[in-house]
Order: C-alpha cells, then sequence, then structure tokens
C-alpha cells in the first residue's frame, strides 16, 4: 500500500515550526559563544531529529538539508571546524529554506527554490573551505517567505561582521526572573547542576497536543459555570436575609407571646401554635441554609479551580514569542551596521495563547524601531562616550494581576520639544495646546495617526512610524501602552496586558438607571467630594486631587445618558472614578458605587461590535446583563464631549417622560434596546411579537414603538399597517429596527407607514437615540 505522508505531514509541521525555532534561537546563541559545548549538543539532537522525520514524511529535500546539517554540526561537535559567522549564516539559510519548503507542502504546492547550491556550501562548509567572499551570495538566494517580517532595503554586510550577544551573566536576582535567559545562554554552573539529572527523568511528565478550538470550547464552559457561581452566591445572600427575616420574625412572637400570657382559651392556643410552626421553619431553614452554604462554597471552589486550570491551560510563557527576536535582532543589526545586545528576561511569565499572537507584531514593530532608529551606530556611540554595542532589554513580568512587558534601549532617546516641533508642523496640535503639554504628555504624541514623516523620523528616532497601529492593536487587548525616554539615555516602551480576555476584575457602577463594569486595572483612585470642591479652571470642571488638577465630567454625559440619580445638594458627596490611560487621568462623576466583583467577559457580536465607549458584557448575579466600558474610548469621548459646568448641571430637573413600546422575539436585543432607552430617560414596554405588541397597543396609548419585523404570529409590517388602520396610533411614530437590508425591505418599510427604518448590521446606540429624539424629543 503506498504511504499517504498527508495524514503526518501536518504533525510534521507543528512540531518542525518549535524545533526551527529553537535553532533560530540556538544560531544566534553559538555566535555569541561558539565553544558552547550544550547548545552545540541541542543543535546537533534537533538536526539529527529534523533529518529523520523528514525522511520518515518523506520530504526529501528537507532530509537532504538536515543531513547535510547535521554532517556540518558533528564536525563542530568534534571541534574539527569552528562555528563561524559565515558557518551561521549557511545554517540561517537552510532554516529558511525548510520552512518554505514544507509551506509548500502543506499548500499542496511546489516550491520555488533549488537546494543544490545551499548543499554544495554545506559541503564545503562541512571541509572547512567556505570563504568569505561567498557570503553575499547568501543573501541573495534567501527565500522571501521568512519567519518575520525584512526590510525593504538592500542589506548591508560590514566587514567585519558586527557582534550580535545574548548575555551570559546577570545578577541573581534577575536570573531567577530570566529562564528564557538561561535557555538562550545557560550558566556553567546551571547546567552542571542538570547534567546530575538524567535526560529522560526531566522529561517526566507526559504531555498530548489539543487543538485550541477545544480548549476555547472548555474555556467558554468554565465561563458559563462561573457565572453560575456568582449566580449561586448571590443566591446565597439572598437566603442568608431569608433566614435573618425567620429569626427577626420569631423575636416579635415571643415579645408577643410574654404579653399574651395572661390570655386565656383557644386565642393564646392558637398562638402557641403559630410559635410552634414559627420555630420549626426556623430550625428547618437554618438547616437548609447550612447544607446549601456549604454546597454553595464546595461547588465555588471546585469551579474556581477549575477555571484556574483551563486558564493555565491557555498560557504559554511568553518566550514562544521572545524566542524568535534574538534572530531579528542578528539580521537587522547585521542590514544596518550596527552591533547589537539583546537581554531576554522573565521568558517564563505566563500569557493567554489568544493573547501572545495578538502581541507579537507590535512588539516586533518595536523592536524593529530600536534597531533602526533608537540605536546609534558603533562609531556614534564611541563618540557619545557609550559602549560600542547598544543594548535591548526585552523583559516580561507579573504585575498586580497584569502582565507587563517592557522594551528598553540605551540609545539616543526621544525629544519631546522636536515631538512638539514635528506635531505643530504637521498640525496635529496648536500652538496653545503644545504650550501647555509637559515633555511627559508630549511623548505620547508620537502615537498619534499620521504623526510622522520620513523628516520626522530622524529628529525622533523613528518612534513614530507605525505606533498608532501598535497603540491600537494593545488597546484591542484591553492594554495599554506607556513610553519613558531621556534624551541620550534611551527609551523604554512598557505595555500593559491583561493575564486574560476571559474574566477581569471590574468596578460596578450605576449611571442614572443603568448599571456599567468599568476594568479596576484602568482605575486610579476613587474618591467622594462635596459639590463645592469641583473648581472651574479655564473653562475647565477639575477636581484637586494629590495637588494635582484633574478634569471632571459627568460620565452620563459622555454616554449619552440622561442621569436620573438621587438629588444632589452641596451636603451629598459626589462619587467620582479616576480613570488613567496613557498618563491622561480624567474624573467621571457617576451616580452610584455598587461593588467591586469579578466579571465574565462575552463578545457582544457583530450587531453591536460598533457602539461606541464599550468593551463586550457581562452578567451579573442577579442576572443582569451589564455593558462593560471600553477606558480608552471613554477618555477620547470625554475630550470632546460638550457638556455645561457640573456646578450647573447638578440640579433637579424635570424631563418629559415619553412611553415607548419595544417589539422584538429576540431576549437579548429587546432588553438592550429597552436598557438604551430607558437609560436616555424614556419609560419603556416590552412584547414578544408583533400580536403581543398590538395587544399592548391596545390597552395603553405609546408616545412611539420599536419594532422588529421577523417575527412569530405577526411580523412588524403586518403591525406597522394595523397601527397606522388604527385612529388613536395613526400619527404615532413607529421606527422598524431589522436586519433586513435590501432596498426592496426599506420601500415596504415605507409604504406600510414606518417613520424610520434601521437596519442592525450598522446598528449603534446613538443612532437609534437620535432617531428617537428626533421623532419626539
Amino acid at each position: 500500500m503506498k504511504f499517504d505522508k498527508s495524514f503526518f505531514i501536518a504533525k510534521f509541521k507543528e512540531e518542525t515550526d518549535e524545533r526551527l525555532q529553537r535553532l533560530d534561537r540556538d544560531f544566534v546563541i553559538l555566535e555569541a559563544n561558539p565553544d558552547n559545548e550544550d547548545v552545540i549538543a541541542e543543535i546537533f539532537r534537533d538536526a539529527h531529529t529534523l533529518k529523520g522525520s523528514a525522511k520518515m514524511v518523506g520530504l526529501f529535500e528537507i532530509n537532504q538539508i538536515g543531513h547535510k546539517m547535521e554532517d556540518v554540526l558533528g564536525k563542530v561537535k568534534e571541534k574539527q571546524i569552528p562555528f563561524t559567522p559565515e558557518l551561521s549564516d549557511v545554517l540561517f539559510e537552510c532554516l529558511d529554506n525548510i520552512r518554505v519548503l514544507l509551506d509548500a507542502e502543506i499548500k499542496g504546492q511546489k516550491a520555488t527554490i533549488s537546494i543544490d547550491s545551499l548543499l554544495s556550501r554545506l559541503e564545503k562548509a562541512e571541509t572547512g573551505s567556505l570563504e568569505k567572499k561567498e557570503i553575499s551570495a547568501i543573501f541573495s538566494s534567501v527565500p522571501e517567505t521568512l519567519p518575520f517580517e525584512q526590510p525593504k532595503k538592500e542589506a548591508v554586510i560590514p566587514e567585519p561582521l558586527p557582534e550580535v550577544t545574548i548575555p551570559v551573566h546577570a545578577a541573581p536576582a534577575v536570573v531567577a526572573k530570566t529562564v528564557s535567559v538561561q535557555a538562550l545562554e545557560p550558566s556553567a554552573q546551571g547546567y552542571e547542576e542538570e547534567e546530575k539529572t538524567p535526560r529522560e527523568k526531566i522529561q517526566v511528565e507526559e504531555t498530548i497536543r489539543v487543538g485550541i478550538g477545544k480548549l476555547d470550547a472548555l474555556l467558554n464552559l468554565t465561563s458559563e459555570m462561573v457565572i453560575n457561581k456568582i449566580r449561586f452566591n448571590h443566591l446565597l445572600e439572598i437566603f442568608k436575609e431569608l433566614k435573618n427575616l425567620t429569626i427577626t420574625q420569631l423575636f416579635f412572637l415571643d415579645q408577643a407571646k410574654e404579653r399574651m400570657a395572661s390570655v386565656e382559651g383557644r386565642l393564646f392556643s392558637e398562638f402557641v401554635q403559630i410559635d410552634k410552626l414559627g420555630q420549626q421553619i426556623k430550625d428547618r431553614t437554618n438547616e437548609l441554609f447550612r447544607e446549601y452554604s456549604g454546597s454553595t462554597s464546595r461547588l465555588s471552589t471546585v469551579i474556581s479551580d477549575l477555571d484556574h486550570v483551563v486558564m493555565d491551560v491557555r498560557m504559554l510563557p511568553v518566550s514562544t514569542v521572545f524566542d524568535t527576536f534574538p534572530r531579528l535582532v542578528r539580521d537587522i543589526s547585521r542590514e544596518v551596521n550596527k552591533e547589537i545586545t539583546l537581554e531576554i528576561c522573565g521568558g517564563d511569565t505566563g500569557l493567554d495563547k489568544m493573547i501572545l499572537e495578538e502581541i507579537k507584531d507590535p512588539l516586533l514593530h518595536l523592536i524593529r524601531n530600536c534597531i533602526d532608529h533608537g540605536l546609534e551606530t558603533p562609531q556614534e556611540r564611541i563618540d557619545a562616550g557609550k559602549p560600542r554595542a547598544g543594548k535591548i532589554v526585552l523583559s516580561a513580568n507579573h504585575e498586580a494581576g497584569r502582565i507587563v512587558i517592557r522594551i528598553e534601549d540605551d540609545g539616543k532617546g526621544i525629544d519631546p520639544k522636536k515631538v512638539k516641533q514635528s506635531a505643530l508642523y504637521k498640525k496635529v496640535i496648536t500652538v496653545q495646546e503644545a504650550e501647555k503639554l509637559s515633555d511627559k504628555e508630549a511623548l505620547y504624541l508620537i502615537f498619534l495617526p499620521g504623526f510622522s514623516t520620513k523628516e520626522i523620523i530622524t529628529d525622533v528616532s523613528g518612534r513614530g512610524v507605525g505606533l498608532d497601529v501598535v497603540k491600537k492593536n494593545v488597546e484591542k487587548l484591553k492594554g495599554t501602552v506607556m513610553v519613558q525616554s531621556d534624551i541620550n539615555k534611551g527609551t523604554i516602551f512598557t505595555l500593559m496586558l491583561p493575564l486574560t480576555l476571559a474574566t477581569i476584575h471590574a468596578m460596578i457602577i450605576r449611571v442614572g438607571s443603568e448599571i456599567f463594569a468599568i476594568p479596576t486595572v484602568t482605575i486610579e483612585e476613587t474618591v467622594r467630594v462635596e459639590l463645592h470642591e469641583i473648581k472651574t479652571v479655564v473653562d475647565k470642571d477639575v477636581v484637586i486631587i494629590n495637588n494635582r488638577h484633574i478634569p471632571v465630567v459627568q460620565l452620563a454625559s459622555v454616554l449619552d445618558l440622561k442621569s436620573t440619580g438621587t438629588k444632589k445638594t452641596t451636603s451629598n458627596k459626589l462619587p467620582i472614578i479616576i480613570l488613567n490611560v496613557d498618563e491622561t487621568r480624567i474624573g467621571f462623576l457617576v451616580d452610584e458605587l455598587i461593588s467591586e466583583e469579578e466579571v465574565v467577559i462575552k463578545n457582544m457580536g457583530d450587531y453591536l461590535k460598533n457602539v461606541p465607549n464599550t468593551a463586550g458584557a457581562t452578567i451579573l448575579g442577579e442576572g443582569e446583563v451589564v455593558i462593560i466600558l471600553n477606558v480608552s474610548e471613554l477618555i477620547k469621548s470625554a475630550k470632546i464631549v460638550k457638556e455645561t459646568h457640573l456646578l450647573d448641571d447638578i440640579k433637579d430637573e424635570q424631563y418629559p417622560t415619553y412611553s415607548i413600546l419595544v417589539v422584538d422575539d429576540a431576549a437579548v436585543l429587546r432588553g438592550l434596546e429597552k436598557s438604551m432607552l430607558e437609560g436616555a430617560g424614556y419609560s419603556v414596554d416590552l412584547a414578544v411579537d408583533g400580536m403581543d405588541g398590538f395587544e399592548k397597543a391596545k390597552k395603553k396609548k405609546y408616545d412611539l414603538i420599536v419594532t422588529d419585523v421577523e417575527m412569530p404570529r405577526m411580523d412588524g409590517f403586518e403591525l406597522t399597517m394595523k397601527l397606522r388602520d388604527d385612529a388613536v396610533y395613526r400619527d404615532i411614530p413607529v421606527v422598524i429596527v431589522t436586519a433586513r437590508e435590501k432596498e426592496e425591505d426599506k420601500k415596504r418599510g415605507i409604504d406600510v407607514g414606518a417613520d424610520a427604518y434601521i437596519v442592525k448590521t450598522s446598528f449603534d446606540q446613538s443612532k437609534l437615540l437620535d432617531t428617537v429624539e428626533q421623532l419626539i424629543g
């Protein structure tokens, strides 16, 4: 029977991708320290396994490359030939060619490369006859498909080749947190300790490969269990209240019993029976409460443990991404004729696989900027009194429930004055705005879209190129980017990310009649202030906290809601949440701070993904769906919101109350529309379909009706026609909100008498509210 290699090829690629990444890393290490026998042995084993596996699945060209690599590395291992930069170039070319061949095989295509010249150079390398003059040919033959993006400019090969090093030694406190560095370039002592343990004893933990889809499904199930755990705990609190009410009731019964002790006859006898019955209810309630409390506690523990285990399964060490950068630094530094030391710390720090995949491109871009524009040439560094080799430090660690990734260089730094000049030249800011900016705040201008041009690259070390995209991608992950820089000392970019996108800790707040959640990682502090403590400075409302003037706005104004909070007077203290994003602090006045709790993040779906200022939704213990606010968007919205001063706004106001009927068979959309409209100050009733809506409309007159089209029993078109036939509703506005977007459907909506037609695919909160306000005010 003919061998069907397609059955095994996917698994082979999965293993080979990991092996090639490891070889990329180890070749860079070996360039820095050619005598590292441990790394040589590891490389030799990987090449041997690659050769054998390729032969087993019938990939003979990859097998040939692996075979020759093994021969060459065998000579290096036996110290018959040295590991030179020239040899390293050829071996890197081998890895790139293997990637191209493997990708072509997976796609069922024929690779457009020839390996003959590569095998010839490997044979020369094996005999130690590979000459430097042949190196230029290597880069001309490197395939287009590489493990990372290459600069478009022509490669420059310096002579002599610049040095790229991975640090070996570090202070003990750092080493303890830099497992990936030890893996790249371990100290002799570390390897001596490992050698005492047989290799087979190290690999005692058995593993299996599981598709990410199955893990995602498992994560979704555990998320539902977490929601139910929150629900159970809420029910337990209700149970506790019931128990306390029973105890209170019996207390009053006992008092009444004592007063009625002198009463004889049937009345007192019946009262005694009621008292006994109450005692029995109390005993059974206490017993049930103990059982339910214990069961809920055990279930909560199991669910929490399961949730942590599932999250751990999705966690990968950041070294999965970090280990791709030594090769990147090595190649680009050679092209720009610079000497660079790359130091990696905290590679064993765990991060959710989804975040890890999305963060690779932002990190790649920041590191390329460090290399291309942040770090000086060797001569420039010598002239500035710096070490010849520039330094990049890539680190990761956990801080306060988040992962913090830093990219630090010791290059030119960013001049905030030049940043301001560039921003003024590009008309990104006005002269007045530039004068108000501190040097620290000016650095964040580099994250604005369209900030940089080629000339600006020279002025600000190229930091503006595409950094708006970096910031946008990080914010999509519910993270933030910060920058610090000192001229001629260097720059630090800090990425602060959640450990997972599944759950977060959030502050639950009330604005008007609506409940919202705000991620606590973005909350700097919460304060309560007297009304007179809010000052007006340069026509802006501010509150002074820790000697800082912090702008204050009403969250209701930003969200376009009408506050229906309790009456506020000068004796009431107002709750303010101070949010901090990119060193921009704004205080948001809310109606109530309710609680802080862990919540499960739910996607809002395609229909609602464009709702402004939202990051998702969650379900509280009471079963209420709550919107999670996007803090970065809130900050931006707060800067442009048009509102009068808080001292004028915080008054008792009477708004006309309009009554609206929402008709939709989808419970989620029905509830969401209700929340939006009630948040804007309208009174809302609900109907589950057209028939239900028509019956409710006959019993009560509404000022406006919002209806879906696709519904059982009676659709929205038929409902609109029936309403128009009724004299009471002939002139009452009807708004159709539907997924039907064909012109014929819109025309039919007009024909049956609808006043507005909103398509759900382009649906957002402001469109519905603006339409309603236009129709009824």
